[in-house]
């Protein structure tokens, strides 16, 4: 019985099946050696597609759609709040509160984009399951 080795060739989907070698590591550096001449077996290749993301299951979409709404949701009313904490109200508030109202702004702007980015990401792998 012959072994076998599978080799890929960068920048293609082919994987083909081969006799197997003998590698030795010298330095760091692999040789190959041929394998013993009772190991004569022909090559076969198959082609393998990469992974899609409609592979991925709709729950998961569901669930990144939640998540992001969610995210969305929160993150406006965060910059809802910090928006009156920092300009109306500031006069009320000492001023590491005032600053962590100011920082609070952009940081709550980041995550709702990213909670729209991820809805859109799920939107359309919704869309490709149905």
């Amino acid at each position: 019985m012959s072994s076998l080795a599978l080799s890929y060739a960068p920048g293609s989907a082919l994987i083909s099946a081969a006799p197997a070698r003998r590698l030795s590591r010298v330095s760091g550096l692999v040789a190959a050696a041929p394998a013993p001449a009772a190991a004569a077996a022909p090559a076969v290749v198959a082609v393998v597609a990469g992974p899609k993301a409609a592979d991925a299951p709709a729950w998961e979409a569901r669930r990144v759609l939640a998540w992001s709404r969610r995210a969305m949701g929160y993150s406006a009313l965060v910059v809802a709040a910090a928006v009156v904490l920092a300009y109306p109200l500031a006069h009320k508030l000492s001023l590491p509160a005032q600053i962590v109202a100011h920082l609070a702004i952009p940081v709550a702007a980041g995550v709702f984009k990213l909670g729209y980015v991820a809805r859109l990401a799920a939107q359309e792998a919704l869309a490709r399951v149905a």
